[in-house]
């Protein structure tokens, strides 16, 4: 499609400036965070998003490498049925290490940490997913969890630290995924 065809149909849709900054950036690759990377066994960080970087594992921010992916209830999916509704929180956070070495749930600092940069994470996981990666987008609730602990339920949270209620984990587990995170890695 030549230039001039292109920006009449651009022109049509009456972007704002802003908009038109917010694809250029997610068009362009460049991300405000450090991605950490998996390829051949290799590990590496970057900022700068192409295809065939191999397999994202998370992003750090602040010194916390949020992982790309979460427990979801497939995870447990070798424990019955009944038994996924007996899930301790102590269980959460060893299956957490079997995804990902000293990973562990979100947990208050790690919240704050995305609230502050809550704009910059989304438009990350959109310009992720231009390129074909994916990054477990913010959700509505987080579950506080304590390492330690025999409890089958827990506080859940919003983005901004608000208590929203408690669950059984794995009854929360059905519709919800539990976010990961780590220290961040040294490459």
């Amino acid at each position: 499609m030549k230039n001039e065809d292109l920006f009449r149909i651009f022109d049509a849709c009456k972007p704002t400036v802003e908009q038109v900054r917010q694809y250029l950036e997610r068009i362009s690759g460049n991300a405000a965070f450090d991605l950490f990377f998996s390829k051949g066994g290799k590990k590496f960080l970057t900022r700068k998003i192409e295809p065939g970087l191999g397999e994202l594992v998370g992003v750090v921010i602040e010194k916390t490498l949020f992982l790309a992916k979460g427990l979801s209830f497939e995870d447990f999916s070798g424990t019955n049925k009944n038994d996924r509704l007996k899930l301790t929180q102590k269980d959460i956070f060893e299956e957490g290490r079997n995804c990902y070495r000293n990973a562990f749930p979100l947990d208050e600092k790690a919240l704050e940490i995305l609230e502050r940069h809550a704009e910059e994470y989304e438009n990350l996981t959109d310009m992720l997913k231009t390129f074909g990666y994916y990054l477990l987008p913010l959700q509505e609730r987080y579950l506080m969890l304590d390492k330690d602990s025999e409890k089958t339920c827990a506080d859940y949270r919003m983005l901004d630290g608000c208590f929203l209620g408690n669950a059984n984990l794995g009854y929360f587990l059905r519709t919800e995924i539990i976010p990961l995170c780590a220290e961040a890695p040294v490459v």
